[in-house]
């Protein structure tokens, strides 16, 4: 058995001086972040690679089980998401998404775009960001039809801003009589946090089975920490956990480890739900 209270202090005096002697820090620095991003499985945000497509299957599996196979795509852009999970449901599926997307341009993009759908899928373009509560606010515009687009300016320099309407999950449930919501998926560019908090009713009656958000390092410009999911969504009965290439890393509780602000997407699922997805263990555990 490998003792690395041996090697960890050994790796210190000696294979990090060597590695920097030979090949320089900057070159160092960048093979370790390369080592840790591959033993951590954190991966470019590409939904074909990143295990966001075993998530879409694991909805739909949820959604043969129930009736309630609504679908909220929050931070839609052009509807890359909800086109997929339509085109992966089967026809004896029936399906309706709402895709909401705030930015004018992008959105007229998406609405066009499913104007013409297979009859077992409904796909409602919704025109607004989503948050903790409804009202008004502006959205900084990176460029027309960019994924970055954002509540918060996280870019330097000159950017338009759109004033746009703000929708909360909760009331967006209430006003069209929506008892229960089979998955949310949450993107939205840092707002993540204040899009789930904006659910905590629906959340707290169990009424989602599970939601994915984004993590990334535009949550420091929106000012919050992943703990603030774990710290709602726990006490709720939610598990939390990274979406991998492999399946969901599962954590049993907050660490600091994993405040990395590293690009990544989550998962919080009901525990009658967990055992859809495919599941990886915890590398830290």
């Amino acid at each position: 058995m490998i003792n690395f209270n041996i090697l960890l202090p050994l790796g210190r005096r000696v294979l990090g001086p060597v590695t920097v002697m030979l090949i320089g820090r900057r070159l160092t620095a960048r093979l370790a972040h390369y080592l840790l991003d591959f033993a951590r499985r954190d991966v470019a945000n590409d939904p074909d690679k990143n295990g966001e497509r075993l998530v879409q299957s694991a909805v739909l599996q949820m959604a043969a089980q129930r009736s309630d196979s609504v679908i909220l795509d929050i931070g839609a852009n052009i509807g890359d998401w909800s086109a997929t999970l339509a085109d992966l449901a089967p026809a004896s599926l029936s399906l309706k998404i709402f895709a909401a997307e705030p930015a004018a341009f992008t959105f007229d993009r998406l609405a066009a775009r499913f104007l013409h759908l297979p009859s077992h899928v409904s796909i409602f373009p919704i025109n607004a960001a989503f948050s903790a509560s409804r009202g008004k606010a502006y959205l900084h515009v990176f460029a027309d039809l960019a994924g970055i687009n954002s509540l918060h300016p996280t870019w330097s320099g000159d950017l338009r801003r759109e004033e746009v309407d703000m929708e909360s999950i909760d009331s967006f449930c209430e006003e069209r009589d929506l008892s229960s919501i089979c998955f949310i998926k949450i993107d939205t560019e840092g707002h993540d946090f204040e899009v789930i908090r904006g659910g905590v009713g629906m959340l707290a009656n169990h009424a989602i089975r599970a939601l994915q958000f984004e993590y990334n390092h535009r949550w420091i410009h929106a000012k919050h920490f992943l703990k603030e999911v774990f710290d709602l969504l726990s006490p709720l009965g939610y598990e939390i956990g990274k979406i991998t290439p492999r399946g969901i890393e599962f954590y049993s509780e907050w660490t600091a480890e994993l405040e990395s602000f590293r690009e990544g997407n989550y998962l919080a699922a009901l525990p009658e739900a967990r055992p859809l997805f495919p599941f990886v263990k915890e590398w830290n555990a």
